[in-house]
């Protein structure tokens, strides 16, 4: 917020207002700044704030935001800055619509009742859609997208609308399963995995036709999600595991890179140097999770006709007589 607040908010409140003075605008830029805080906290300080509310907004900010795109190639860009020749309107559009999006997001939060794993996964799944959307236009037109007002329009309504509604479909999804923060972050990241793993599947083949290389891209990068989704199903990661598992793919890919430089190895990214990176760091990812995830990790997330106990054992110091001695408090919680 302080950052959109020195930025977009510092610049664009000053522009709006006809304001050229420097001095004005380099205050303007202070009290935006600032100010960014004081209205952030103003607006969360009764709210609890996990991580995945804190995405939750920020997607909802991104999506109001962005919608000015596809208003404007709707209209017409030549429709709209005949309409707008300052280009004020445009920056009170955005304006106004980040801080819209954050209280509809916020709705959108409370009104599915989302755990913070969940609010996580629905957030990264706009960037996900979008991309979708893209590589499906991408197969049907190839090098040859039509160049019309029509078709632009269309185009940017669904990369748009497809961002915009993956959160829905996601929610459909996983509104009865149990995803921790870190569940989240790990899909993310399998996914980010899986593109490393297109790029260089594409090297390999040395692909050049579009329609190959964007079906690469989508199947392999869609395939590690679902990978990673099917690997979490019956298990809840911690808070602190994605790092973990980050730390051991990184690993393995710097003991691929030992060997080497042991044995003298010319091009890294040769064929086989390619291949020998692939197995590294997929080695590294798949492993890691195994060691991490262990049969501890059983999901937490309970339905409402479930019961079940859970059980604490903490070391305490009792006083008996004026003298301290240890003792073991021993907890039961029924739900």
């Amino acid at each position: 917020t302080m950052l959109l607040g020195n930025g977009l908010y510092g610049w664009g409140g000053p522009f709006v207002m006809g304001v050229t003075d420097g001095t004005l605008m380099a205050a303007s830029q202070a009290f935006a700044f600032g100010g960014g805080f004081y209205a952030a906290y103003s607006y969360t300080k009764n709210m609890e704030l996990p991580y995945g509310r804190w995405q939750f907004q920020s997607a909802g900010a991104a999506l109001g935001g962005l919608s000015f795109f596809p208003l404007v190639v709707t209209v017409g860009i030549d429709n709209w800055a005949d309409f707008d020749k300052s280009g004020k309107i445009s920056m009170l559009y955005i304006m106004s619509m980040i801080p819209y999006g954050v209280v509809q997001a916020d709705k959108r939060y409370n009104e599915w009742s989302l755990t913070n794993g969940q609010a996580s996964v629905i957030a990264g799944s706009i960037p996900w859609g979008f991309a979708n959307a893209l590589g499906v236009l991408t197969l049907a037109y190839g090098d040859n997208w039509p160049d019309n007002a029509v078709m632009n329009r269309l185009h940017a309504l669904a990369l748009y609308g497809a961002g915009y509604g993956a959160p829905f479909f996601a929610k459909q999804y996983i509104q009865d399963k149990s995803y921790t923060e870190d569940d989240a972050l790990y899909i993310g990241f399998s996914m980010g995995l899986g593109m490393f793993n297109a790029l260089s599947t594409i090297s390999l083949l040395e692909a050049d036709n579009i329609r190959a290389i964007t079906a690469l891209m989508i199947g392999i990068t869609n395939g590690y999600g679902y990978l990673a989704n099917s690997l979490i199903e019956d298990k809840d990661l911690r808070k602190g595991d994605l790092r973990i598992i980050s730390l051991g793919t990184g690993a393995a890919f710097i003991i691929r890179t030992g060997f080497g430089i042991l044995f003298e190895e010319v091009n890294p990214f040769s064929k086989t140097g390619i291949l020998l990176n692939m197995a590294a760091l997929n080695t590294g990812w798949y492993y890691t999770f195994k060691w991490v995830a262990g049969d501890n990790h059983k999901n937490s997330y309970l339905k409402e006709n479930k019961k079940g106990m859970s059980l604490s054992l903490k070391p305490i110091l009792m006083s008996r007589y004026s003298s301290p001695i240890p003792g073991l408090r021993l907890q039961a919680t029924f739900f």
